[in-house]
């Protein structure tokens, strides 16, 4: 009301002093403080956007499926067993790999999409399937291997193919000789239980190869290996 009562000393129209007042009372900086509001928005969703993108999938990764039919591909699973990276873990499985896309499937509908894929069929079906399952977590493992072999019973009927649980260990050592877990597992198997052979003789084999030796090697009781059996 002071600013109006000093406006009256003015000589101007009714009009232009309500329209000075107007002008007068308003925050000057009103358009700088919305303009600010909405900059600090989108500055704090792009922080939060690149810290989640930022994450490498190997961040977030609880548990691992390794397919083995030569070639080697790893499926790496989140906490809701959705596949976060895909590694070819010996570079043949470029073919495949390229006509396939898994990241975000869950673990069933991945496998599911591998073992249907074209390149599969044609030039995999007939080889032997080695599925290792690896978790720090043994519950998570433990459920994983029950969805493996369900898979597996579906499109195999069992046959043809195997699945395990595999240790740290074991899981550390395949990757640090860039290698499939079932594989390392099975020529490991056969070098401590034969003595006939060494790890450099069996590393070239295939599945198909490494389990007719396994096969050929067991006894007839199951219980371990006869030295000499590849004789």
């Amino acid at each position: 009301m002071k600013r109006m009562k000093q406006l009256d000393q003015i000589q101007v129209s009714d009009m232009k002093k309500e329209e000075i007042f107007r002008k007068v009372i308003k925050p000057k900086h009103s358009n700088n403080v919305r303009y600010g509001f909405a900059f600090a928005m989108i500055l704090v969703l792009v922080v939060t956007s690149l810290s989640f993108f930022s994450q490498s999938p190997s961040s977030i990764v609880v548990s691992s499926i390794a397919m083995e039919v030569n070639p080697s591909i790893v499926l790496n699973l989140d906490k809701n067993n959705r596949v976060v990276e895909v590694v070819d873990v010996n570079g043949d499985a470029t073919d495949l790999l390229s006509e396939i896309h898994v990241i975000g499937l869950d673990i069933q509908e991945a496998m599911d999409m591998i073992i249907d894929s074209p390149v599969y069929q044609a030039n995999y079906i007939n080889n032997y399937l080695e599925v290792s399952v690896y978790s720090e977590n043994l519950a998570i493992s433990n459920s994983l291997d029950q969805l493996v072999n369900g898979v597996l019973q579906k499109n195999f009927n069992g046959k043809n193919c195997h699945s395990q649980q595999v240790d740290k260990e074991t899981w550390e050592n395949a990757r640090k000789r860039n290698m499939g877990v079932g594989k390392y597992q099975a020529i490991t198997n056969i070098i401590e239980t034969t003595g006939e052979y060494t790890f450099d003789e069996l590393e070239h084999c295939s599945m198909n190869e490494l389990n007719e030796i396994q096969g050929h090697c067991q006894k007839g009781n199951g219980n371990g290996y006869r030295k000499g059996c590849n004789d």
